[in-house]
């Protein structure tokens, strides 16, 4: 991977980098941001910056962050006792996250510069900006994800030393996202038949401008679910490539690499020094197909491709037992986004529709169900006995077990429908050293960096909230 540096955002540094393709740098001992932002950049060093997105949102990867947060996974790291209560006991401004604005930040840059290269072609500038403006919109939907009502900025500062951006409630970020999607679909419509750059290996199913527009429109049903706009994310799918002949893991992921400058998966774990998986993954499992009642080593078989036992032991007052095989080296790709997630959206954005648009929930369960986990299927009969909300109950379970561990849906899916209480509390006041009860977060803060400079003018986002006292 090709990196460049330039000063970004309140002062972060900004990384260009690009991901292995046929493109390379003309000046590997230079900048090139000089000649993006004030010169006349080349189509290389354009596609460069644009390449280098993937690795922006390969670093929103949420799967730790919020599967803790909605009890998927444990990072106990026994070097750094530190970082636990933040997620359990002490609500702490988690800060990560607001690095996707140094990718939006490189985004803009792209856009910008697509318009002035040289040796590019107006098709070329529309497949740059198509691809640049869907990545900002995917990254602007991690950040609202982790904040949901305490709204977040809209875009990256356009220098420095600028004052800080207005932070907007939540249905203005949602609105932002959709119009960069729309804006990137037109692009897109008009790029013409290649796009002018190189895909990683987890995204060579998107390749062409109309192929990506198929990505484009899957993020945005992805969106419309998780804003509870239910109808419009059906009409979504219908652009997306969502097919139910295709493996259910077909789809975009982020990508690893030993190579010198690149990434790791950060999620691998090979002796479970740090990493563990909720107990209640395993207490929740439903058996296989033709399992003997009580047979637990017929759980679903979700639960047994990416989870093992461990001797039992406690640290920090939690009682482990599991631990994750969902990573099985430091290369292994994370999904983005992927066919078996697209069909369970359809499904449930049709249970909370009461309608069939697409297809019938109660197969597009089945399909899942059945493939992924080796359940049986649900009659029809006892489908049509169940309630709107027991239907939901059904669907959450298989998103739970097909997407655990991927990008901490668990915890989103559960804040959507009111049910944070739900989840466990791992640690009770009065055990051992533990002085206060687990809390479940509905939200996370803006981040301290943000809230300080507003002075007394701080927004929603950066006020104290109560979590939800576990049960």
């Amino acid at each position: 991977m090709r990196t460049y540096q330039a000063t970004a955002l309140l002062g972060m540094v900004l990384t260009l980098g690009a991901c292995k393709g046929p493109f390379d740098a003309p000046n590997q001992n230079a900048s090139t941001l000089n000649e993006l932002v004030s010169g006349t950049p080349s189509k290389v060093a354009v596609a460069t910056a644009a390449q280098g997105l993937f690795s922006g949102i390969r670093g929103a990867n949420q799967a730790l962050g919020l599967g803790i947060l909605g009890r998927e996974a444990y990072s106990l790291d026994v070097s750094n006792p530190q970082s636990t209560p933040q997620f359990y006991t002490t609500y702490n401004q988690l800060t990560a996250y607001w690095g996707a604005y140094t990718n939006n930040k490189q985004a803009d840059i792209v856009i910008a510069a697509a318009d002035k290269a040289v040796g590019v072609t107006a098709a070329e500038r529309e497949g740059f900006k198509g691809f640049a403006k869907t990545m900002k919109a995917l990254q602007l939907f991690y950040v609202i994800r982790n904040t949901d009502v305490g709204g977040a900025a809209l875009d990256a500062l356009g220098d420095p030393t600028d004052p800080p951006p207005a932070i907007v409630g939540k249905p203005q970020v949602y609105a932002q996202i959709l119009t960069w999607l729309d804006e990137a679909q037109t692009h897109l419509l008009a790029a013409g038949s290649t796009l002018p750059l190189s895909m990683t290996t987890g995204f060579s199913d998107f390749g062409t401008p109309a192929t990506f527009l198929k990505f484009n429109r899957a993020i945005r049903a992805k969106v419309n679910l998780t804003n509870a706009a239910y109808a419009a994310a059906l009409t979504d799918l219908g652009g997306s490539f969502l097919d139910v002949t295709k493996p259910l893991s077909s789809g975009a992921y982020n990508t690893y690499s030993t190579l010198s400058g690149d990434a790791l998966n950060g999620l691998f774990d090979p002796t479970a020094r740090q990493r563990y998986a909720h107990g209640w993954l395993a207490r929740d499992a439903k058996l296989q197909a033709g399992a003997a009642p009580g047979d637990t080593t017929k759980r679903d078989l979700r639960f047994l491709t990416k989870i093992y036992g461990l001797p039992a032991f406690s640290r920090y007052n939690f009682n482990i037992n599991w631990a994750f095989q969902r990573y099985p080296t430091n290369t292994t790709p994370t999904p983005v986004l992927k066919n078996e997630e697209l069909i369970l959206i359809r499904a449930e954005a049709n249970i909370q529709n009461s309608t069939t648009t697409g297809a019938d929930p109660l197969d597009d369960i089945n399909l899942v169900r059945t493939t992924s986990g080796n359940l049986p299927a649900i009659s029809a009969a006892t489908w049509a006995l169940l309630s709107i909300p027991e239907k939901r109950d059904t669907l959450l379970y298989e998103k739970r077990y097909s997407l655990m561990y991927e990008g901490g849906d668990r915890w989103v899916d559960l804040r959507r429908y009111g049910l944070l209480g739900t989840l466990p509390a791992d640690r009770k006041a009065g055990v051992g050293t533990v002085t206060v009860t687990d809390l479940i977060w509905p939200n996370l803060r803006i981040p301290v960096n943000e809230c300080v400079p507003r002075g007394a003018n701080q927004p929603a986002g950066c006020t104290a909230q109560p979590g939800i006292p576990g049960v």
